[in-house]
């Protein structure tokens, strides 16, 4: 799901739906590139595999006061293993909220931010699992991997990341959200 946003407080709710990136019928190569061009609605849409997250959410306004609002709620969510849950981008601010959701094998992160992209994020009370997933600290992708990526979002960004059950999860992903200045973590769970 992609939303491509240039509106004003434009606001976007799922209740009780169903998300994935999985590939029927072909295996898309992190080379291979997607364009809408010549669309009515989306004629600058390109995007490659690389790229790939289960939700996109942006805001490109010209404007100074624009935001955008996506709340997903009682959702299902299935990375099949390629980019985030959600990935926030644009140049304005976005406010995404997950909550009771089930969330099922990440390879990069719950939450990531694009280069210089602005969010307030709520992630609370989601049952999140990591399958398929290698978390060892000698593992090639255990540094690619984070619940809550927004190192390089722009300033006034927060996410606050409370009260999920983190299936398979390791303590130091845990520890590296509470390291975070812009993260707000408690009251998570990893079941043993």
């Amino acid at each position: 799901m992609w939303m491509d946003s240039k509106a004003v407080d434009d606001q976007v709710q799922y209740t009780n739906s169903f998300f994935f990136n999985v590939p029927f019928g072909f295996t898309p190569a992190d080379n291979d590139v997607y364009t809408r061009k010549g669309h009515v609605l989306f004629p600058d849409l390109t995007y490659s595999m690389k790229d790939l997250s289960v939700v996109r959410l942006e805001n490109r306004c010209e404007k100074e006061t624009f935001q955008s609002y996506a709340r997903f709620t009682g959702c299902g969510f299935h990375a099949y293993g390629k980019g985030p849950i959600c990935l926030v981008g644009g140049n304005r601010l976005i406010r995404a909220t997950l909550a009771s959701s089930h969330m099922v094998y990440f390879k990069d992160a719950v939450l990531k931010t694009m280069p210089e992209a602005k969010v307030l994020g709520i992630v609370t009370g989601n049952d999140i699992m990591l399958y398929g997933t290698n978390l060892s600290d000698t593992a090639p992708d255990s540094k690619d991997l984070h619940l809550v990526d927004i190192g390089e979002s722009g300033s006034g960004s927060g996410v606050i990341f409370s009260d999920n059950m983190l299936h398979g999860a390791k303590q130091s992903l845990v520890d590296e959200l509470k390291a975070s200045p812009k993260i707000t973590a408690e009251g998570n769970h990893i079941p043993k």
